[in-house]
């Protein structure tokens, strides 16, 4: 059974993601473990989770990114592949849907 299914991008979008945000933050396995390993890591998605446990600290890492400094960097991007408004949202959504039903997200 799934709670919510949402697309957060292709591969395509999800490599200028990481580079826009690898620019941007400097270091994103030190800033944004999770995010950079389990969701938008290389070169896909299929058969990733992310555990219940873990799911916290994404929700603190899009925090970290999205609601705080490094927000604006991300929207000044001009590349509209890339734009983190697009993704963030959709991934805060998937985020607050785990955290609910106390279920680990699931890419497929």
């Amino acid at each position: 059974m799934r709670l919510i299914s949402l697309e957060l991008g292709n591969h395509s979008s999800i490599h200028g993601l990481r580079q826009l945000i690898e620019k941007v933050v400097g270091k994103p396995q030190a800033v944004c473990p999770i995010l950079w390993t389990k969701v938008i890591h290389q070169p896909g998605w299929s058969g990733d989770y992310v555990p219940i446990e873990e799911v916290r600290v994404l929700q603190e890492e899009i925090r970290g990114l999205w609601g705080g400094a490094h927000k604006n960097a991300l929207m000044a991007s001009t590349e509209f592949y890339a734009h983190p408004a697009n993704f963030f949202p959709k991934l805060q959504e998937i985020v607050d849907a785990s955290l609910q039903v106390g279920k680990p997200i699931a890419f497929d």
